[in-house]
């Protein structure tokens, strides 16, 4: 999403002001996902979720912590850790941590101006840092960790990169300022109703914020929300015997590229290519298997279609197994009348769309009919038009 010839005007100088008024958090969050999903995906047998995973060292040992401890600062990284190993110098199991790399990096500051234009401060802003740990599977004290590492290279869809945005935003934020509630001489006594410091839920001035950021960025999106896009991430694991450290196993390797391109005014193109690398484990032979998928959907307010092909190559197989796997879906659906839409399609991806109320038969092709769209793959607001 880099926007190299963008002229750096005056208007970026209220940079600062999100800082001091602790309005960061607002204007860097929310950031959409790449694509709308119709239904979760069978990964059985094609794994492609067309992106890359928020926390590769979770997916490379195939766990979904329910709660992740997030690092602040390398010290919070540091305490995280130690917590991480008993008395004993073993390592416990049910670790889970992510992190953003740069604010593990003493000195090290994110500028608005270098975020928009400079690639390599845009991915190091983006970059973010999973590490967990967990009982290997079977009779055994082995634990299995994984260290991971996620980032975005290319995002045009983010609007932090365009000034005009970013000038809108300041200007936003900058209407706020009369509502910070100004720190008062504390009461003597308990606290009570009117002097209890609000919640920053409850704070006007970060309401007034977060809304004027929410409606900015929905019209943003609104215009750009398929503008190309490049993800990469990486997951490393390792076997830890006895879980004591000290000795540790590599277990393999696996990394993911996605990328995302226009596909008309309405529509978008997503790809993805992951490699996974098992090295051999016990009575378990080596792996190699490269998975690739390409997805391409376009809607609007009157129809709504998708072309998808996911597949797996397995590099290293044994002569009994199959080395390929590939599969093709695809789908239509154009709204006939009023709270009528008729849709027809094969493959997994369109039979994993919600059921329609009935199934004709129409120039020997399987219709389904329904009171609403079921194959809607792009954003509401742009199927809408």
């Amino acid at each position: 999403m880099l926007e190299a010839g963008v002229q750096r005007k005056p208007a970026l100088r209220m940079a600062p002001v999100f800082a001091s008024l602790a309005f960061a958090p607002l204007v860097f969050a929310n950031r959409p996902a790449l694509v709308a999903q119709i239904a979760p995906q069978d990964t059985s047998d094609t794994p492609v979720a067309f992106n890359v995973p928020e926390s590769p060292a979770f997916t490379f040992l195939g766990i979904t912590p329910s709660k992740v401890t997030r690092a602040s600062s390398a010290r919070d990284l540091g305490a995280a850790l130690i917590n991480s190993i008993d008395s004993t110098g073993k390592m416990l199991n049910g670790v889970a941590l992510g992190a953003t790399l740069w604010t593990l990096l003493p000195g090290v500051n994110v500028g608005l101006e270098s975020y928009q234009h400079d690639w390599k401060t845009y991915a190091l802003a983006n970059a973010q840092l999973s590490l967990g740990a967990v009982r290997a599977s079977g009779d055994t004290a082995d634990t299995e960790l994984a260290l991971g590492l996620r980032t975005t290279l290319v995002d045009r869809s983010d609007p932090m990169l365009d000034t005009s945005f970013v000038r809108s935003l300041s200007a936003a934020l900058t209407g706020c300022l009369h509502l910070i509630n100004q720190p008062g001489v504390p009461a003597l006594g308990p606290p009570t109703d009117t002097t209890r410091p609000a919640h920053a839920e409850e704070d006007p001035a970060l309401q007034c914020a977060a809304k004027a950021n929410r409606a900015l960025r929905t019209d943003w999106f609104k215009e750009n929300w398929n503008k190309p896009s490049l993800s990469w991430g990486i997951g490393l694991g390792w076997r830890i015997p006895h879980s004591q450290l000290g000795t540790m196993d590599a277990m393999g390797v696996s990394t993911w590229v996605t990328g995302a391109y226009p596909f008309g005014r309405s529509g978008q193109l997503l790809g993805q290519l992951q490699f996974d690398h098992r090295n051999r484990l016990g009575t378990l032979d080596p792996t190699d298997v490269l998975t690739y998928g390409l997805r391409g959907s376009r809607g609007t307010k009157g129809y709504n279609l998708f072309f998808e092909v996911v597949g797996t190559e397995r590099l290293k197989t044994s002569p009994v197994s199959s080395s390929s796997n590939v599969q093709w879906s695809g789908g239509l659906e154009f709204q006939a009348g009023q709270d009528y839409w008729l849709s027809t399609g094969l493959g997994k991806r369109y039979t994993a769309a919600e059921q329609p109320d009935r199934v004709v038969v129409i120039a020997n092709l399987r219709w389904g009919i329904a009171t609403k769209a079921r194959l809607r793959m792009v954003p509401k607001y742009e199927s809408e038009k």
